[in-house]
This record gives C-alpha cells, structure tokens and sequence, in this order.
C-alpha cells in the first residue's frame, strides 16, 4: 500500500496574465525604470480607489509603516499600542523609531485589536495606535478613533492585507490619520514587494515622500522642472522608494482588484462550508 501523500493548500497565489507583461515592456522601452511616471501613475491610480488625497509608493509595508512613524514624530520614550495579532514588522516598525511597541490583546472572534482593553494600555507615554486589519477584515474603527480623540493619539493602520476591504462605507486604510499598504505576493494584489502609504494630510503626505527618497526630492520631479536642480539632502531620508518595474505590475494588478476579491469571497464561502 502506497503511503498517503499529503496535499498543501496554498493560502494564496498571485494572479498574472498578459497585462503586465505590457505595463512591464511599456517601462523597459520608455528606458525611465527607476522611480519616476508609472510609479506617479500607480499612486494616482490607489488614491483615486480609495478616495484619498495623497498615496505615496515604497518598496514594503514594513517600510510604509517606519515611514508613517517618523512623519507622526514618534522617537525614542514614545509608546505605540500595536495590535498583539500580527506580523512582527508592525511592531519592527516602532523599534525602528526606537519606541516602544505596547502589545493589546484581540478580540477572538475576529483576531483584530480588542477596542475594550485599549484604555488599560495607554499612558503618558503613549503617542498613537496602530490596528491591523487583520486577514482584511478591518478592525473596529469607530471605537479606536474615538479613543484616540479623547488621548490625542494619532492612528496608523496596518491595512496591508486589506486594500479594497470596508469599514462601514470607508475603505479600510482611509480612517485613521495615515493608512499603510502592502504587495507582497501573499497579498490580494502584488507587485512582489511593495507598500503603498496613503492619507488626506498634505504635510503629512510631504514628508513621507522626502524621506522615502533620502530626504531629498526625488529624481523624477528634479527631471520634469523647467531648471536644473541639484539634490539637497536636508534631513535623514531612506531609499524606500518604489521602481517603475514595480509599479509596472501595480498597475495592471490594480484592474483585476475586484475581480480578485470577488473570487477570494467565492473561496472562503467554500471552505467556510466545508470545514
């Protein structure tokens, strides 16, 4: 008798077709394949899905998440609540800053931060709040605003699994005062690796970008201005910015969205039946 053989079901797999093989081949023959017009387009193409001002492309979440930190002025002695369910990058981000990660327990019913047990956890210290929606299904957003309003806490979201999910009308991501994305291949889209940091803050948003580019402006917008600009590096920046290669793939990913969710609700209705 033949041993039995184990069968894996993967908890993912991308989807590609012919699409961003041309997006990819549009990029190679323009010869721009570092950070310049299809990483613009990229952007412009999450803001507009999500309804926000400002999207600001870079190489990971985890990335997203450091850079979301530092523009909010988290430093060493500050204490970020994180959601105690989640990759350990959420948490990374806030050593990065060389703050501390204060770890909240979840709800178990849907494995997102448990909005009750915030409160016990805040104290002077604390400057903001960063929930994961985990799995895309988003946290319970009303509730965390609120709490974050009454401490003056600024609001983070790890939305890296939840482009496209809603909070009651509000795509996740969009709530609090910066949202962060991810396109790693487990993802609903991906680019293979790659973040998205989106918010309506324009400061915000300003200073995100100059330090995802080394603090500096970035060689695109150098290459489009009217007069030759040499960089000033005018604070400690980090080279977290996005590919147009990527960008390539973002955007063709980004028209198969829906579909791509849609098929993702047909295959958990599935295996919710089965098992």
């Amino acid at each position: 008798m033949q041993p039995r053989q184990n069968i894996f079901i993967p908890l993912t797999r991308p989807y590609f077709d012919s699409e961003e093989l041309e997006e990819i081949q549009k990029v190679l023959d323009s010869g721009w394949v570092t950070q310049g017009p299809k990483v613009k387009e990229f952007e412009d193409k999450i803001a507009d899905y999500l309804g926000v001002k400002y999207a600001i492309a870079v190489t990971n979440c985890t990335s997203a998440l450091h850079l979301a930190l530092l523009c909010i002025g988290i430093k060493g002695g500050d204490e970020v609540l994180v959601a105690d369910y989640t990759f350990p990058a959420t948490g990374h981000a806030v050593l990065y800053c060389r703050a501390k990660p204060v770890f909240v327990d979840t709800d178990l019913k849907t494995y997102n931060i448990n909005p009750e047990l915030i409160e016990e956890k805040i104290t002077e210290r604390t400057k903001a709040i960063i929930p994961v929606h985990t799995f895309g299904q988003p946290a319970k957003m009303d509730k965390i605003m609120e709490i974050a309003e009454d401490y003056n806490l600024k609001v983070i979201e790890d939305a890296a699994c939840a482009l496209g999910a809603k909070y009651k009308n509000r795509y996740a991501g969009t709530i609090g005062d910066i949202g962060c994305f991810s396109f790693h291949a487990r993802k609903g889209i991906t680019t293979g690796e790659g973040g998205m940091v989106v918010t309506n803050n324009k400061n915000l948003a300003e200073k995100i970008r100059m330090l995802s580019v080394f603090g500096m402006t970035s060689a695109w917008d150098r290459e489009k201005s009217a007069e030759f600009m040499i960089p000033e590096f005018t604070e400690l920046g980090y080279n977290y910015k996005m590919s147009d290669i990527t960008a390539a793939v973002g955007v063709a990913q980004l028209r198969k969205l829906d579909r791509i969710i849609e098929r993702k609700r047909e295959l958990a209705k599935y295996w919710d039946e089965k098992l």
